[in-house]
This record gives C-alpha cells, structure tokens and sequence, in this order.
C-alpha cells in the first residue's frame, strides 16, 4: 500500500475517534459533578481513551505522510462531530452547516487530489 493512503485512513480513522471521543465527553459533562464521584463518570473516560487512541493514529499517519498533506484532515473530526450530534445528541443541521461540512468535505479532497500522483 502506498504509504500517503495509509497516512490517509490513519488519519480518517483518527479524526472518527476523536470526535466519537468528544461525543462521549459532552455526555459525560452534562452527567458532570465536581466531586469525588466524578473520577467514576466513565462517558470522560472513555472520550480520553479515543482521544488517546486517535492521537496515537495522529502520530502514525504523520509517519507516513508529510505535515501538510496530513493535517488538513483534521478537519474532517468537525464532519463526524456534527453527524454524531445529529443522532446522538439530537442536535440541530441546519443547512448553512450542512453547507460548511460539503466545503470541508470539498477541500479535504482537493488537499487529497492535490498531493496524490
């Protein structure tokens, strides 16, 4: 496998995490109160844990691709996090979001087309 494609699901699987992370520590903090007991809130701990796990994959994506190639695919963590918002939090998509998403979705790709020969 060519390793710019192998940076490129690294960091696609990296950004999943993530804000599948995030979606787990935004329950956990409407769970959240600051005491004793909140060392067993276990929605924070596990968005550490796919935190950690994507930056891990961070790390190794940037192995294989270079710095500019790799980190404007962060980008795509905005895209999970609203989808996950949609269905798991029951947040709203309006259209001027759905909008903003096809530009990264868009710019992501021209990054990718750009940078694969």
């Amino acid at each position: 496998m060519d390793k710019k494609y192998l940076a490129l699901i690294l960091i696609l699987i990296c950004t999943f995490l993530t804000a599948l992370g995030q979606i787990f520590w935004k329950i956990g903090a409407d769970k959240l109160i600051f005491n004793l007991n909140a060392i067993y809130n276990y929605n924070i701990w596990a968005g550490f844990v796919l935190y950690g796990i994507g930056a891990l994959l961070l790390i190794y994506s940037l192995k294989y691709g270079n710095l500019s190639f790799v980190h404007p695919f962060l980008s795509l963590g905005f895209v999970w996090a609203s989808i996950f918002a949609f269905f798991y939090l029951k947040e709203s998509f309006p259209p001027l979001k759905v909008s903003a998403i096809a530009i990264i979705i868009a710019g992501s790709f021209l990054i990718f087309k750009g940078d694969v020969k």
